[in-house]
């Protein structure tokens, strides 16, 4: 338990950044709705989703492919992507891909199927997405380099201090604030992020060698992990929604959002153990991999335990402030939910582990294989549980998915992710 301890007061600063950037979020949106008509704020928002999706749509899943590299390069000089891959899946081909995503938005646009006023949407969404996208590949030299603190504020909140930065800008110069125009200034002001991530990272270059002989080929499973999990993260709403009243679906979406609250200790735990991973993997050295993941383990496990605590304890006001029911349909909703996300913390870095030892293409396939088994039982128990049998249809793929990695993970590298690792280890000491 004191190991514990010590450990989360070592990287407090990455729960202190995370959180910070919670609040950034919904500072940003009500501030930015106070400033902006309704209309104008839903085209912003709106926008602005869809800059986060086309960032996932180009990225080609160059980030955690680079993450990967760059953090087994410190192993050795034979590790390491080159230069000129860097460039090409960080920067060219997503500017490829954004040209043709460009001209599919802009056309939806002028037909009316997207809910944006003027085609300038089009330009300025992939614009934002690929800018997105830059600054999610930057932030990984930075993290290399040991600067997870500002590695993670530079990628997760300063592009929500600059979007603020230009909705007051817009409204000192205008007389009303429009979508548009704030977004517009978001990209302007975004290529100064840019720059300013470049020479961090080319200072950090002293701390960390960041590029190598490029010999491990790029899998494209990265990508289409991403993706699948973009999608499993709205299936529930997609198919579930199909079955439910807007006002269950509605009293789902904030259940769903306060339990999605628990998954916060497990990213800030694979952030803070790529490096040392992928580092341990490319060195052979079998012993740091296992004490990476049981950090990960003890970085996640108590937060994520008081959170599940927290959020059950704190549910009675949550159910009054959103007017949803106080009923055994709702209650037992809540508990799934939590439930799944607490065993998917239990479970560990085990995703993280798969893609820094080049096991990317089994987290692809697990992922797959639970999308398509969480479908199937959204689809027979949604109609006949309502919002309890979304939670138990998602739940169960979650922890699906989660056993099909775990195992692959042990038989594949011998490692065990779980919380169960812990209790072998203390047993083995």
């Amino acid at each position: 338990m004191n190991r514990i301890f010590q450990t989360l007061r070592r990287r407090g600063g990455l729960f202190l950044i995370r959180f910070g950037v919670i609040g950034a979020q919904l500072l940003v949106l009500l501030v930015l709705a106070s400033l902006m008509q309704r209309s104008e704020f839903g085209a912003f928002a709106y926008g602005w989703a869809s800059i986060q999706l086309v960032s996932a749509l180009i990225s080609l899943g160059g980030p955690g492919y680079l993450l990967r590299e760059m953090s087994a390069r410190q192993a050795g000089p034979e590790h390491g992507p080159a230069l000129l891959q860097v460039l090409l899946i960080a920067s060219a081909g997503p500017a490829v891909l954004a040209f043709g995503v460009w001209f599919i938005i802009r056309g939806l646009i002028s037909h009316d199927l997207l809910p944006l006023a003027s085609p300038d949407f089009a330009l300025v969404i992939v614009l934002g997405g690929w800018l997105n996208n830059l600054v999610a590949n930057i932030a990984v030299p930075i993290r290399v380099s040991g600067a997870a603190n500002t590695a993670m504020f530079y990628r997760d909140g300063l592009g929500h201090l600059i979007v603020l930065a230009s909705g007051f800008a817009v409204a000192a110069a205008y007389p009303t604030v429009s979508a548009l125009r704030v977004l517009e200034g978001y990209c302007a002001l975004a290529v100064l992020v840019v720059g300013a991530g470049l020479l961090i990272a080319a200072l950090r270059a002293r701390s960390a060698a960041y590029f190598g002989n490029g010999k491990q080929p790029f899998n494209l499973a990265f990508w289409g992990s991403g993706l699948t999990a973009m999608l499993a993260a709205q299936i529930d709403i997609l198919i579930g929604g199909l079955f439910l009243t807007p006002a269950h679906l509605g009293s789902y979406q904030i259940l769903r959002k306060a339990a999605n609250l628990l998954s916060l200790p497990q990213i800030i735990a694979n952030w803070s153990i790529a490096v040392e991973a992928s580092r341990a993997f490319a060195s052979g050295d079998r012993i740091a991999l296992k004490e990476s993941a049981r950090e990960g383990l003890t970085i996640a496990l108590v937060p994520a335990f008081a959170l599940g605590v927290t959020l059950l304890l704190a549910s009675p006001a949550l159910f009054s402030w959103y007017h949803i029911p106080v009923d055994a349909q709702s209650l037992m909703t809540f508990l799934v939910l939590t439930m799944g996300g607490l065993a998917n913390v239990g479970f560990g870095a085990n995703f993280l582990i798969a893609a820094q030892c080049r096991l990317e293409h089994l987290a692809l396939r697990a992922r797959l294989i639970a999308l398509v088994a969480g479908s199937a039982l959204l689809a027979s128990l949604s109609p006949a549980l309502g919002i309890t049998g979304v939670a138990v249809a998602m739940a169960t793929s979650t922890i699906l998915m989660n056993v099909l990695i775990w195992l692959d993970v042990q038989r594949r590298l011998g490692v065990d992710t779980s919380i169960f690792s812990l209790f072998g280890h203390r047993t083995q000491t």
